[in-house]
């Protein structure tokens, strides 16, 4: 699938940036959730899902620089991804500057999930050696420009 240059797509945006912590709180702050309020997250997702056959909604998480304390922003993909399933119509970019976080978040799930983009990097998508990190503003928009995998990829 394809973005034109004209069609709305759904979407969501948080950044993280400066965040060494927890970017799920962050996100839940930036929403105004409660604390007390459990699996707030599903609500999200299921806001952002879109029919099958229709354009994918985007969820863009910025500035995902840090695996945070214990890892719980590593966690925190493996479950956003495992709540996703392969069935939610969203599709989610993470950006991040910090080599050692992208390497981490390409080597989870065998590369099934999360990808490095292409002209990043060399070597195998699961254990990618980078080539460059600096992006211009056109190459940030071709970032958010992709093919839209098969449903028989799931």
């Amino acid at each position: 699938y394809r973005f034109d240059e004209e069609e709305n797509v759904q979407g969501f945006m948080v950044t993280g940036q400066s965040l060494d912590d927890d970017y799920l709180s962050n996100l839940r702050e930036f929403l105004g959730v409660p604390e007390d309020l459990g699996g707030w997250i599903h609500g999200l997702l299921l806001a952002l899902d879109e029919p099958k056959g229709h354009q994918p909604s985007i969820m863009i998480l910025d500035g995902f620089d840090s695996l945070g304390k214990d890892d719980i922003n590593e966690a925190f993909v493996k479950q956003l991804y495992g709540l996703l399933g392969g069935k939610k119509n969203t599709f989610v970019v993470i950006m991040t500057s910090n080599e050692a976080v992208a390497t981490k978040l390409c080597s989870l799930n065998d590369g099934q999930r999360i990808q490095p983009l292409p002209n990043t990097f060399t070597g195998e998508r699961t254990s990618p050696r980078w080539t460059r990190m600096k992006w211009s503003r056109e190459e940030l928009i071709q970032a958010v420009v992709y093919t839209y995998p098969n449903e028989d990829d799931f």
